[in-house]
């Protein structure tokens, strides 16, 4: 007796999908009109997309360049040894012949205050030497 009942139980179910089926069923009019706007909606996608994208891949070479332009220019500045850092040299090599040459004389207060000295005025002069430019 239950293989009767799910026989007809599944009968029953079918006939109810059919039904639906044909309540649900869309006219071929319909079916165009709705096929022409999804293929409009689609390609606009596509070419917004297509556009967006091609628009970023433009930035993208146009910071890559303006970068690379930067490093160099940033390389070039580093690299080149202007009045300021001979200025800065010279002093170095004083300093390090005095060192040499008066090693006992470093620990003295005078020696300290002079050196000091020569400090601050090298520090105004790289001033004065920036605000010229």
């Amino acid at each position: 007796m239950a293989l009767v009942d799910q026989q007809i139980i599944l009968e029953s179910l079918d006939r109810i999908k059919q039904q639906r089926r044909a309540e649900l069923t869309i006219p071929k009019e319909l079916l165009s009109v709705l096929n022409s706007m999804w293929e409009g909606i689609q390609n606009n996608y596509i070419n917004s997309s297509t556009s967006v994208f091609g628009e970023i891949k433009k930035q993208r070479n146009f910071i890559s360049v303006r970068f690379a332009e930067l490093q160099k220019r940033y390389l070039e500045n580093v690299q080149n040894t202007d009045e300021r850092m001979l200025v800065i040299l010279d002093f170095q090599k004083e300093y390090n012949k005095f060192v040499e040459e008066n090693p006992d004389m470093i620990e003295e207060n005078d020696t300290k205050e002079e050196l000091h000295q020569r400090v601050e005025d090298l520090y105004q002069q790289l001033w004065e030497m920036i605000e010229k430019k």
